[in-house]
């Protein structure tokens, strides 16, 4: 690897760590990562309405997991990715609150994005092929990077940043293989 390509890497890490102590400490004002489970996320009633409504698309009821997602503050709302398989293959769900979004099962760009405008941008999405880190600027140009989760050989991703503003998707190579610019 580049020597870019390692300090995206060590950035990435950071960041995971940083979402982490975030996690433990509370987080204050900002978007708080999430572990991956539903009972930190969703209420029971709330979890019961996603599984049904995702379970109607298709889904096996059996896999149904959420991958990644944030806590939307101060209205404490999720925003979160859900993974699970139909029809056979693995599939992806963006749900804010208990509202499902489009049901997902490939991505054809390095980024599939859904934000969460607002005091903090809140992001969750997918990376595609060839994506190795992600990072997100601020208003103010500090760049935060995201962690990477891979599920069933699909990379999701979940963070935010105060005034988040523009996110790129690095290659191995350390060149930015997309850049787009988030809804303020």
């Amino acid at each position: 690897m580049t020597r870019r390509a390692w300090t995206i890497l060590a950035v990435d890490l950071a960041a995971a760590a940083a979402f982490g102590g975030a996690v433990l400490s509370g987080g204050g004002s900002s978007p708080i990562v999430i572990e991956p489970s539903p009972a930190g996320l969703f209420s029971d009633a709330q979890w019961q309405t996603v599984q049904s409504r995702v379970v109607r698309r298709g889904f096996d009821p059996a896999g149904i997991r959420v991958v990644g997602g944030t806590m939307l503050l101060p209205q404490r709302q999720p925003f979160a990715l859900i993974a699970g398989t139909a029809h056979a293959r693995q599939c992806f769900v963006p749900v804010r609150g208990v509202a499902l979004g489009r049901t997902v099962c490939s991505v054809s760009k390095p980024m599939l994005v859904f934000t969460a405008p607002g005091r903090m941008t809140a992001v969750i999405g997918l990376a595609g092929r060839g994506v190795v880190a992600l990072a997100i600027e601020d208003r103010a140009g500090h760049v935060t990077g995201l962690p990477l989760v891979s599920v069933g050989g699909i990379l999701t991703f979940a963070g935010g940043a105060s005034g988040g503003r523009i996110l790129r998707a690095y290659g191995a190579d350390g060149h930015v293989l997309e850049r787009m610019k988030l809804r303020a």
